[in-house]
């Protein structure tokens, strides 16, 4: 078993790794012009306080993108890569203590390669992976968060007392939500059904305590969030829905549709493996389940619910602020959440099945096989996919530096030749235009601190 949850591991690291090479091509796009010469010689905290006042209270956010584009353009192709390697360091931390408890022969090896699972799906299941990991805005709106949550598990299933894990909690809840609002309505959905799992259970007080801090924290970011002064200003170029009953049934609406349209077309081998997988493992496992019989059906019902009510939770922002659900680049939270929610339920299926049946173990023989043969199909379509963008990344990075070099060597008011393939109208960004009076332009002029900058018009 350990040589097939090895082979596992290795083939999902490299389908994770394709996106990191991928990301080496990332340069500045869009908004990271403009937020870059607006940060040029001002400190965080007063940079920070002032977005806060005007522009909105994401002020995690607000401190990422001050530190990751002050680093220069270098540490944007490297960025993906970097958040990448800390996110599965994390999740495999995290994880360590649940692993350890089904599988004490191998937790860190079993503990790597569920979190590798988690995140490829996550990454392969993302509508828009370019303007959710390769752009430096975007990244750090969307991804960071999510490796700052991943954290939570590990720190509530290690918790032994009450005042340190709680703390720790109480802060990176506070963090990880203020990064953006439908990571925060997210967040506090999935702490708050855990808190109440806990309770049900009854877990130790430590965990119990812990949970609750996290609660709290995420509470307390959505309140930072809603108390802006910025909100005002943001809120008039927005339709808002017409009350909280419209926002909760087209929340509802828009998370069903995510889970039983979108989510299995942007990813259906992969959602498939990740349920049929675990519940191979738990149906061929030789130790008994750990709930009775009677409780696990009723376990993987609310499991299932409580992820739509998470994804539910996700949307609910978007709709109340603007009558839809957030942008693409966002749903990295809904497709890591789904993952999660569906290699649970796997889980408990096959503990349902087993406790049903007795052990069989020609089951645990041919269990290994399959669950990593789904695997391996996984990352084999993630890698095949991801490695045929290679040329285009390659192509649109190689254009970016010879003008990028040539911009800064000019001066006054510039004319730049389009570009082969623009990498920003691809995925759906605002780029530079014909017309130097349009925002990305102005911005753009003002990094490279030259009058103009206005692409040539196509003969």
């Amino acid at each position: 078993m350990k040589a097939w949850i090895a082979i596992a591991g290795l083939l999902l690291l490299v389908g994770i790794g394709v996106y990191g090479f991928n990301g080496i091509y990332s340069r500045y796009m869009a908004d990271d012009y403009c937020i870059i010469h607006e940060i040029r010689g001002r400190d965080l905290v007063s940079m920070t306080a002032e977005w806060y006042q005007s522009a909105s209270g994401r002020v995690a956010q607000f401190a990422a993108l001050i530190i990751a584009l002050n680093l220069s353009v270098g540490f944007a192709a490297l960025s993906p890569a970097l958040l990448l390697l800390v996110w599965i360091a994390v999740l495999t931390w995290s994880l360590l203590p649940l692993i350890h408890h089904f599988e004490p022969d191998r937790p860190r090896l079993a503990a790597l390669t569920a979190s590798a699972a988690l995140i490829l799906a996550a990454l392969s299941g993302s509508p828009q992976i370019p303007q959710t990991l390769y752009w430096v805005t975007g990244a750090y709106t969307y991804t960071a968060p999510l490796i700052v949550a991943s954290l939570l598990p590990g720190i509530v299933l290690r918790a032994r007392t009450r005042l340190l894990p709680s703390a720790a909690m109480l802060t990176l809840t506070l963090v990880s939500g203020t990064f953006s609002e439908p990571n925060a309505t997210w967040l506090l959905a999935a702490l708050l059904s855990a808190l109440i799992g806990a309770a049900l259970l009854s877990a130790p007080r430590a965990q119990i305590a812990t949970l609750g801090a996290g609660v709290i924290g995420a509470a307390l970011a959505i309140l930072i969030l809603l108390l802006s002064p910025g909100n005002a200003l943001r809120s008039t170029a927005f339709t808002p829905s017409d009350s909280v009953i419209a926002t909760g049934i087209g929340s509802i609406q828009y998370a069903l549709m995510y889970a039983l349209a979108l989510a299995p077309r942007l990813a259906p081998l992969g959602l498939l493996a990740l349920f049929i997988a675990p519940s191979l493992i738990a149906l061929s496992s030789p130790h008994p389940p750990v709930l009775p019989t009677e409780r696990l059906g009723w376990a993987l019902l609310l499991w299932i619910a409580t992820g739509l009510f998470m994804l539910t939770a996700f949307m609910a922002p978007g709709v109340h602020a603007t009558v839809a659900p957030p942008p693409a680049r966002a749903f990295i939270i809904p497709a890591f959440s789904w993952s999660v929610t569906l290699a649970g339920a796997g889980w408990l299926l096959g503990s349902l099945l087993r406790a049903r049946h007795s052990h069989q173990p020609r089951l645990t023989r041919t269990a290994a096989p399959l669950g990593v043969g789904l695997i391996a199909l996984m990352a084999a379509i993630t890698i095949v996919r991801e490695a045929t963008l290679m040329p285009i990344y390659a192509e649109y990075a190689a254009e970016w530096d010879a003008r990028d070099q040539a911009l800064w060597e000019a001066d006054g008011a510039v004319v730049i030749p389009p570009y082969t393939r623009d990498l920003a109208v691809s995925i759906g960004l605002d780029t530079l235009t014909d017309d130097p009076k349009t925002w990305v332009n102005r911005c753009a002029a003002d990094y490279y601190d030259l009058v103009s900058i206005r692409v040539e018009r196509p003969a």
